[in-house]
């Protein structure tokens, strides 16, 4: 039984880190990608769609990303996504495409860069935290009801903090490694 919860948590926490490395990952380094904007959001007939099923997106030059879509119609909506989004880009709109110009890093951008970093990862953490203490209300529960023992909630509590210590160590190194990147002149 241990084995079976130990390794459904660690399935869980798998996820979050995978989830954390990929959303950094789609911050802005001073190099254009599609991945900067492809899951932004956009408003679409009145659903939250991803840009990148309503649009075709390209990198024409290391510093610059086109957002052509497939619908002009959408087109408002989408530079108003973007210019409205966190990573403070600006979309020039030429009526049937928008491009969007890279801005040099500065160093007040690296540091603001490094604070979003800061705070995905902490947000990351919590999501550990929060499976953490669904697991282990779970155990508890479980414990009342006899399917387990006292001995056996400890041990579950000691597996549980040695996961959570392991898994935040793990989200602290790609946050730390993301924002070495950032950082680099």
């Amino acid at each position: 039984m241990e084995d079976k919860i130990i390794v459904s948590t660690k399935k869980e926490f798998d996820l979050v880190v995978e989830s954390f490395r990929a959303e950094i990952s789609k911050i802005n380094i001073g190099r254009a990608n599609v991945s900067l904007v492809e899951d932004l959001l956009v408003q679409y007939y009145g659903s939250a769609t991803p840009l990148k099923k309503i649009a075709q997106i390209s990198v024409p030059d290391p510093k610059t990303i086109s957002v052509q879509p497939w619908d002009r119609n959408a087109l408002a909506e989408i530079e108003n996504t973007i210019n409205n989004s966190e990573l403070n880009l600006k979309a020039n709109n030429d009526g049937m495409k928008l491009m969007i110009n890279l801005p040099p890093l500065t160093e007040e951008r690296r540091t603001e860069l490094s604070k979003i970093i800061k705070a995905r990862d902490e947000e990351s953490k919590v999501t550990l935290r929060n499976i953490r203490q669904k697991i282990w209300d779970d155990i508890q529960a479980k414990v009342k009801k006899s399917e387990y023992t006292e001995d056996d909630k400890y041990r579950f509590e000691d597996e549980l903090n040695k996961l959570i210590n392991e898994y935040n160590g793990k989200i602290e190194e790609v946050s730390k490694n993301k924002t070495d990147e950032i950082m680099k002149v």
